[in-house]
């Protein structure tokens, strides 16, 4: 890979975890208050440890970032003409329902009935953002179902890659790309995969009991597999 490519695939990493992170928050604040207006958006806004520079939100910013939160992740934010409150219809209920199952999806092979809805990029295309969140969520699932285990291999992560649903292309995954995914995790997700040198060089997730508490992106990450995979049989043991 030469150098224009790396920067060229860091770059969208970078803009794919802020994308997320920024939907994440978008999704909560509006989830807190059950409906609020654009003003009361953007005074949180103005107090989100995002907002580096605690600048508005422009309105155009605003709707972009309602809108890839519909398009990439299937989550219709509604605007109550009435006050133009803007609103997610039973939040509560979905969270409840896809806390932890997001990973179920993530975790299925090649051999259990499931068809992706990603289309193929051509190869002159840029990584789609729906295939970078994909492939980091897949990430985090695998290790996580290790933590019983002392944690997992990079060898062994590269079998699980090789039987994953999402390699449909029936590429490898390079030891350069894994670190620049397990950084995209941490950035993203905010979730840190730990190397332990005593134990074989055995990856495993800090923290892993306090995964499953963000309801919010665990709802998200549910969201974006349930809308780009048709399984069936997708539950498994965890």
């Amino acid at each position: 890979m030469n150098t224009i490519e790396k920067k060229r695939k860091r770059k969208n990493s970078k803009k794919a975890a802020e994308l997320f992170r920024r939907s994440r928050w978008l999704v909560d604040v509006i989830c807190r208050y059950k409906k609020i207006s654009f003003e009361e958006i953007n005074m949180e806004w103005k107090i989100s440890r995002l907002n580096d520079d605690k600048e508005d939100i422009p309105l155009r910013t605003f709707h972009e970032h309602k809108k890839a939160v519909k398009v990439i992740l299937d989550i219709d934010i509604k605007c109550e003409k009435d006050g133009f409150k803007y609103y997610i219809e039973n939040p509560d209920d979905m969270m409840k329902d896809a806390v932890g199952d997001w990973m179920q999806y993530a975790l299925l092979s090649k051999n259990q009935k499931c068809e992706t809805e990603i289309k193929k990029p051509r190869k002159s295309n840029k990584t789609s953002t729906e295939r970078l969140f994909l492939r980091y969520a897949w990430l985090v699932a695998v290790i996580y179902s290790y933590r019983n285990d002392d944690g997992i291999s990079f060898s062994e992560i590269k079998q699980k890659w090789g039987d994953s649903i999402l390699n449909d292309d029936e590429d490898d995954i390079p030891s350069s790309t894994f670190n620049e995914h397990k950084k995209a995790v941490n950035a993203m997700f905010e979730i840190d995969i730990i190397c332990n040198k005593r134990n074989g060089n055995k990856y495993y997730i800090e923290y892993p009991e306090d995964m499953m508490k963000d309801k919010v992106r665990n709802w998200m990450l549910y969201a974006l597999f349930s809308k780009n995979l048709k399984c069936e049989n997708a539950k498994m043991d965890m």
